[in-house]
């Protein structure tokens, strides 16, 4: 299949690898020049078709000019190529829009435009979440663009305030106290330090201390919640069919407050108990009335009391969880996921030959061990052809098991339950005694 990586960068080579590893055919638009393409996204793999995309600033156009000009692009790129599927990189944030309108225009799967509306912006989706009942922290205010400084009486602080927009962990700020919160949305001394490639005002406070924040200028607002402290866990999975599932959990490094950016990451999470609160966000998500797009997500959350609380979700791939499973054990797991989950309905008739009429399908793009050496192993037997095994093309002996997070390991296959009239529920429930049924010895050293 033809895929395009709409907003390709040097984090993306391990999308591309996966991709090509599955016999697909990539293609990458990308503002890096020759040299990054040969050094950085050459260290694992090239794109089949590599295609350079000027930046705005070559161009000399505005913004919105530019993500005009980039959905031209991309839209014509899409029809001479024959594009079957734009896959969610880990840039593709900037693009979102423009690759949701392509989606929809050409019936491409992935992201759609209310989707990509709604998740892109945390003053958006935060508070319908917290609506909705999963764990966020309490949203006390939504600061619009341009707003005059206003008198923050009844929020409990400390508070922290975050860009609805985003900026890499950058353009937060921890207020203390009412008087502080003022003070970082008050008015600039500075405005002719304003520049908007880097977003920021750089000024100094009447105490002559540093102070930075995102312009609200520019168009985005900001989010104003309580304060919650605990260790910062990101984790990351696939959505097929509206169906959530986790691939990996890893930890956040951030700087000190007041400005908490993101500096470092670990994997998998060192946390106690970060494993099993992140499945437990994934199934409050997964049963709240929210729709989530086909493919990859993101979550950032905050470990507090044996409870992850949101604070962050995009429907795109994980950059950095990719990047460190690959350096770590060598897994391209999580991108392959990325890109079966984005394909749904296109893989299987791709890779199976099957067609629509199925109702009901549950998806394992591996299959799960406990962590450990495995050996021995003996499938059941596939009943009533309801049930596609796909394993790895190897004797059992010769098995590689992937590390997916710090309990378990899996076998590289897939498990597909198919009924035209059984519930999801019990579909779910067969692919689930097909991996009870599975015999083997594991040595757990």
């Amino acid at each position: 299949m033809n895929l395009l990586i709409p907003h390709g960068r040097s984090a993306d080579k391990y999308l591309v690898k996966a991709a090509q590893d599955m016999g697909h055919r990539v293609h990458l638009l990308c503002n890096l020049n020759e040299s990054d393409r040969a050094g950085e996204v050459g260290q694992c793999c090239l794109p089949d078709v590599w295609t350079r995309i000027k930046s705005r600033y070559e161009l000399k156009i505005s913004h919105e000019e530019y993500m005009a000009w980039y959905y031209n692009i991309m839209r014509d790129y899409v029809i001479e190529y024959k594009i079957d599927a734009i896959l969610p990189c880990s840039s593709m944030d900037l693009v979102v829009n423009e690759v949701a309108k392509i989606n929809e225009e050409f019936d491409l799967p992935g992201i759609r435009p209310e989707q990509a509306a709604f998740f892109g912006d945390k003053t958006v989706y935060l508070p319908a979440m917290e609506a909705a009942g999963i764990r966020v922290p309490k949203t006390y205010e939504i600061v619009e663009p341009n707003d005059e400084p206003k008198a923050y009486e009844r929020h409990s602080y400390p508070v922290i305030a975050k860009p609805g927009l985003g900026c890499g962990g950058f353009g937060i700020f921890r207020a203390q106290t009412k008087e502080s919160l003022e003070w970082f949305f008050g008015p600039s001394d500075n405005p002719e330090g304003f520049s908007d490639r880097a977003l920021f005002y750089q000024d100094r406070d009447v105490a002559g201390e540093p102070k930075s924040y995102l312009h609200l200028g520019y168009g985005g607002r900001y989010i104003v919640q309580e304060y919650i402290e605990g260790p910062c866990i990101s984790i990351a999975g696939t959505t097929v069919n509206g169906n959530l599932k986790l691939d990996m959990a890893y930890d956040i490094g951030i700087t000190p407050p007041p400005t908490c950016a993101e500096i470092s990451f670990g994997y998998p999470s060192t946390n106690r108990g970060a494993i099993g609160a992140s499945q437990r966000l994934v199934d409050d998500l997964q049963a709240s009335p929210i729709t989530f797009p086909d493919g990859a997500w993101m979550a950032d959350a905050i470990l507090k009391d044996g409870e992850l609380w949101l604070v962050d979700f995009a429907p795109r791939m994980s950059s950095s969880g990719t990047k460190m499973m690959y350096h770590a054990c060598g897994d391209l797991s999580y991108a392959s996921n990325v890109i079966i989950a984005t394909l749904k309905d296109e893989l299987w008739k791709w890779h199976w030959g099957l067609a629509g009429g199925m109702r009901h399908r549950v998806f394992y793009s591996f299959i799960p061990f406990p962590k450990g050496r495995i050996t021995n192993i003996k499938y059941p037997e596939i009943e009533d052809h309801q049930l596609v095994e796909v394993a790895t093309p190897v004797a059992d002996d010769d098995r590689l098991f992937e590390m997916r997070n710090d309990v378990q390991v899996a076998d590289r296959g897939w498990l597909v339950a198919v009924s035209d009239t059984d519930s999801k529920t019990n579909v779910q429930e067969l692919v689930e005694s097909y991996i009870a049924g599975i015999r083997y010895d594991v040595d757990s050293g």
